[in-house]
């Protein structure tokens, strides 16, 4: 089993990524997709904004639903996770503030057979392959230590 970016465990509170999330929704419910879209990507790294801008529109008028039932949906709980007897290669950016390392880590400790890959935002921006190949890798030391 390959993981990126897991964002919380179990129900997802006041979990970073839920909380962006449905910030964004309200935003684009207030002020639009473009206008929303444009705050969204102020500042961010290149990459970043390039795929927000290339995703976001694809939703059309769904998209603030959409962010909504994604900041919603409960994650697997560590009792979940525990029961899942496969290799598991987890992957995280260690300075992603919306999809912390810490998560990251506690689905690798509550998975039997578990390894944490990681990788940098920069490094994903620089090469988009890198979070799969941290994954990968991870699934590797899962699969064939003990």
């Amino acid at each position: 089993m390959l993981l990126a970016l897991p964002a919380w465990t179990g129900e997802p509170g006041n979990a970073p990524a839920a909380v962006a999330a449905r910030y964004s929704a309200a935003d684009v419910r207030a002020r639009g997709t473009e206008t929303a879209l444009a705050a969204a990507v102020a500042g961010v790294d290149p990459w970043l904004a390039a795929e927000l801008s290339r995703a976001w529109p694809t939703y059309g008028a769904g998209l603030a639903d959409s962010l909504v039932v994604a900041a919603d949906q409960p994650a697997p709980t560590a009792a979940d996770l525990a029961s899942l007897d496969v290799p598991a290669g987890v992957a995280c950016c260690t300075d992603d503030p919306i999809h912390p390392s810490e998560i990251a880590r506690t689905w690798v400790d509550a998975l039997p057979r578990a390894h944490l890959g990681t990788t940098t935002l920069a490094a994903l921006g620089a090469d988009r392959e890198s979070l799969g190949r941290a994954a990968v890798l991870a699934w590797l030391r899962a699969r064939f230590t003990r």
